[in-house]
């Protein structure tokens, strides 16, 4: 099915069709289950649920889904985080910390794994501010 066919289903017909195929929801649908079905569905799924719906979960299944898939949070959600499991995901995965929740990050935590991997460090800061120089030169010209 596709997104559209998704979105043309009824209230119970969009319920029974992720409740088989919880994946494809996530993908097409997210957006228009009921929050129990997006709670069961991330609960199966938690890696497509980060990716395509972590905006809509719950604090709580959002705080699961990241304490799995630590780099993916990173990566899709670290902006809807508790600074706590930001933290930990940070920790555990300092190099999607870095690449894709730096302005997130706490001094402490930046300067940790800064310590702890400095060429690895360094090289995402200067591809980082070179990406910027880029923007910024083409915004220019």
């Amino acid at each position: 099915m596709t997104k559209v066919e998704w979105e043309k289903l009824s209230p119970e017909e969009l319920d029974k069709c992720a409740e088989l195929f919880p994946l494809n929801a996530l993908g097409y649908a997210a957006h228009l289950l009921t929050p129990e079905r997006l709670d069961q569905c991330a609960a199966r799924y938690p890696l497509a649920a980060l990716q395509y719906a972590a905006h809509l979960l719950t604090p709580a299944r959002l705080d699961q889904c990241a304490a799995r898939y630590p780099r993916l949070a990173l990566q899709y959600a670290a902006h809807l985080l508790t600074p706590a499991r930001l933290d930990k995901c940070a920790e555990m995965e300092p190099w999607y910390a870095l690449m894709f929740a730096a302005s997130l990050l706490t001094p402490d935590r930046k300067a940790w794994i800064i310590r702890k991997y400095p060429e690895e460090a360094l090289e995402i800061m200067a591809r980082d501010k070179a990406e910027h120089l880029v923007e910024e030169s083409d915004e220019q010209g």
